[in-house]
């Protein structure tokens, strides 16, 4: 009757000897990357049972009735703590931006939200940066910023956001 090899530490070290290296009976590899696999599934469950639930949000940024390509907004929201999420977009050619909260383009959870916007532009795209905000100054801070938005369960298509400056 043969005997499969056993799981232990040490590796078989009379094997060693004879071929030069330790090596670890099959078994012990395989049980290895399942608990592996288990461990890095139950990591990541965690993560996810805690999300808020989103829901996509779809809109336009317009400064000076223009689109503003490359801006970057982020929602903050309404009476939120420094820990709560907080979506953010990248505005595309046409103004358009879909936002973000845990994956690219899953949208925002259900609430009240001030958004603050950033756009650095430079006359000269070969200028090393930082390149200046061209937004005023106050629509980057959530203290100072006038703009709100709301979502909704379901799919929001928000009014544009509009901009002078």
């Amino acid at each position: 009757m043969s005997r499969s090899p056993s799981c232990s530490f040490p590796p078989n070290i009379s094997s060693a000897r004879s071929h030069g290296s330790a090596t670890w009976p099959s078994s012990c590899v395989t049980l290895g990357a399942a608990l592996l696999a288990l461990a890095i599934a139950g990591c990541s469950q965690k993560k996810v049972d805690n999300r808020k639930a989103v829901y996509p949000v779809h809109g336009r940024l317009l400064v000076n009735d223009q689109p503003a390509p490359g801006a970057m907004l982020v929602l903050h929201p309404v009476g939120g703590s420094y820990d709560v999420e907080r979506p953010v977009a990248t505005v595309g050619p046409d103004g358009s931006f879909e936002l973000t909260t845990y994956v690219s383009k899953d949208g925002a959870p259900v609430g009240e939200y001030i958004v603050t916007a950033q756009w650095y532009l430079s006359a000269d795209k070969d200028a090393p940066g930082p390149w200046p905000n061209v937004i005023p100054d106050k629509y980057a801070r959530p203290e100072s910023s006038d703009l709100r938005v709301r979502v909704a369960e379901g799919p929001n298509e928000l009014q544009p956001i509009v901009i002078k400056r």
